[in-house]
């Protein structure tokens, strides 16, 4: 049985952030969920200007994207980015959708390519693009609002995110802003969650101004707090902090074949060791990037994994990790097909 995917959201919300008929600047703000994923966006335009902006996504899709096109109507918008981190790098993603309440998908989906032109709200995606889902956002609201930002900038999302699994290898970390007043933004990843950082650097900016992003080397397994800082140019500072898992694959490992099958909204995997029973700490991936984890429990073989049937069809690898909470270390490993 087929499902549709699940990552419009993210777009919805960004496309929100489109230009306007007059010079008048344009932002876009907004966070929830649809159908188990979650995304976070903020988008700046002005008519006759390209679009300054960033969403991530996390769940059945986990990537990164800056905003590329926007076109917008009185209760529509179109928006499209290039997506520099996660599943499908750069590739377009592509979306449409309406406002009212808190907000409805149209339709959301790849491109091969990352979009110049925006389609105008009501009128079809263009060729080569691959629908992927679409409904109302939840546990969220999209804000649209016709005037530039006001307060003091501010870290409004982190990526990896909290209870996030990550790796294994080298990976891009981002901080999301608000506004542009950031002189500085700098990473710091305490292993442990223990006072010394392992790792320090100051990050790049992106995303036209509005998000940092800063490129981490392979570390080792375990739990880490990601500690963001932001100074502004008036000299006074803002931090935010994640924590999240980093993986690792050990060789040799365990092999195992997995099989899933699915009725309605429920999914089962078979594993090739019927003997197993008990349960225990798992991730799946997706295009080499962890879209979801947590614990999974097996009886005579057959484990029963949350969140499952809310995945797009494709191939996943399941990962199956050590004992303890934070235990980075892969113990097995099955390849499947979600149909």
């Amino acid at each position: 049985m087929r499902r549709r995917a699940v990552l419009p959201f993210v777009l919805l919300l960004a496309l929100v952030g489109a230009a306007p008929a007059s010079a008048q600047t344009v932002s876009l703000q907004g966070s929830g969920q649809l159908e188990g994923a979650s995304f976070h966006n903020f988008v700046v335009t002005a008519d006759g200007q390209q679009p300054r902006g960033w969403l991530s996504v996390s769940g059945a899709y986990a990537l990164h994207a800056v905003a590329t096109c926007a076109t917008l109507a009185p209760d529509a918008a179109v928006l499209g980015y290039r997506i520099d981190a996660g599943s499908n790098a750069g590739h377009g993603w592509l979306v449409s959708v309406q406002y009212g309440g808190s907000g409805t998908v149209v339709y959301a989906g790849t491109l091969p390519a990352p979009p110049a032109r925006c389609p105008a709200p009501g009128s079809p995606a263009p060729p080569g693009f691959v629908n992927v889902g679409s409904g109302p956002v939840r546990n969220g609201s999209l804000i649209k609002s016709d005037a530039a930002p006001t307060g003091p900038t501010a870290i409004v999302d982190l990526v990896p995110p909290t209870g996030a699994f990550v790796g294994p290898g080298p990976f891009t970390a981002f901080a999301g802003l608000n506004g542009d007043d950031a002189e500085k933004v700098t990473l710091a990843l305490y292993p442990g969650g223990g006072p010394v950082p392992i790792f320090t650097t100051t990050a790049v900016h992106g995303a036209d101004g509005l998000d940092a992003q800063a490129d981490v080397p392979a570390l080792p397994p375990g739990p880490y707090t990601a500690t963001w800082t932001l100074a502004r140019h008036d000299g006074s500072t803002a931090t935010a902090s994640s924590a999240f898992t980093l993986l690792a694959l050990p060789r040799p490992i365990m092999p195992l074949r997995a099989r899933v099958g699915c009725r309605r909204h429920a999914c089962a995997m078979t594993l090739s060791d019927r003997t197993s029973a008990g349960h225990g700490r798992f991730a799946l991936r997706r295009h080499r990037h962890v879209v979801t984890g947590g614990v999974m429990r097996v009886r005579e073989g057959v484990a029963r994994i949350p969140g499952l049937a809310h995945l797009p069809p494709g191939r996943y690898e399941l990962l199956l990790l050590g004992p303890g909470r934070g235990n980075g270390h892969v113990v097995a490993r099955a390849p499947f097909t979600l149909r």
